[in-house]
C-alpha cells in the first residue's frame, strides 16, 4: 500500500494541512454548517479576511456538536492529540 506524504508525516505524529486550514475546514463541514456556501465560496469568504471572517464564524456559527465534528474528522488529528480528545 502506497501512503501519501500526509500519511507518513501523520504516523510520525506530525500534522499538516491537507491544502491549507481553509480547505480542510470546509471539506469537513457540510453545506449547512458552512452557511449554505459550496466549498469554494466557503474558502475564499474565510480566506478573504482571514482572521475577521473566522472570528466571525466561530462566534456566529460554531456549535459544540461542529466543534466535535471538526476535532474527530481526520484532517484535524492533531486537535484531538493535542487535547487528548477521544
Amino acid at each position: 500500500m502506497e501512503y501519501s506524504l500526509v500519511s507518513q508525516l501523520n504516523s510520525k505524529r506530525l500534522y499538516i494541512s491537507e491544502i491549507d486550514l481553509e480547505n480542510d475546514l470546509a471539506k469537513v463541514l457540510s453545506e449547512s454548517e458552512r452557511n449554505g456556501m459550496n466549498v469554494s465560496d466557503f474558502v475564499n469568504w474565510l480566506q478573504s479576511s482571514k482572521q475577521y471572517n473566522m472570528l466571525e464564524y466561530i462566534e456566529g456559527d460554531l456549535t459544540p456538536e461542529i466543534a466535535h465534528k471538526i476535532v474527530k474528522s481526520e484532517y484535524f488529528k492533531v486537535l484531538a492529540e493535542f487535547l487528548d480528545y477521544e
